[in-house]
């Protein structure tokens, strides 16, 4: 699960964080010279997608009324969503190098804000190809159409 999240994350990683901000992630752990540490990419990944997929069943379920339908307030969930996204990958990322600053790891907070932007990213496209599925459209009786017709 860890390598799955790793080569997701990692598609724009060497344009928006660090190699040791990678490796960290990763879990590895530069006291024992291994992968022994947390692996950070896969609980950052499958928080993104369990809420990107809450986000979208509140979206064409509970608040499934005639006034959401617009595609404005589709984009407005896909923007909150990747906003949310965006904090839980920075905090995460942060806290972690905040707490292990004694392995002398070389992580700048651009760094953390590099892998905050990857996660956004691919939580946008989450949210998209999700949205574009039928099963959660489907289910929705007034957002059924949303994003794809007005």
């Amino acid at each position: 699960m860890n390598y799955l999240f790793d080569q997701l994350f990692n598609w724009w990683g060497q344009w928006t964080h660090g190699t040791d901000l990678r490796q960290f992630l990763k879990g590895f752990n530069t006291l024992t010279g291994d992968y022994s540490g947390s692996a950070r990419y896969a609980l950052v990944g499958i928080i993104m997608i369990f809420l990107t997929s809450a986000i979208l069943c509140l979206y064409y379920l509970v608040l499934d009324s005639d006034r959401l339908r617009k595609r404005k307030y589709w984009l407005m969930f896909l923007t909150g969503s990747s906003v949310l996204h965006f904090f839980i990958a920075f905090i995460i990322a942060t806290a972690g190098v905040e707490a292990v600053k004694t392995q002398q790891i070389d992580v700048s907070y651009f760094d953390c804000i590099g892998f905050g932007v990857s996660v956004m990213i691919w939580s946008m496209l989450w949210f998209v190809t999700f949205s574009l599925t039928p099963y959660p459209r489907r289910w929705g009786i007034n957002c059924r159409h949303t994003p794809l017709k007005q």
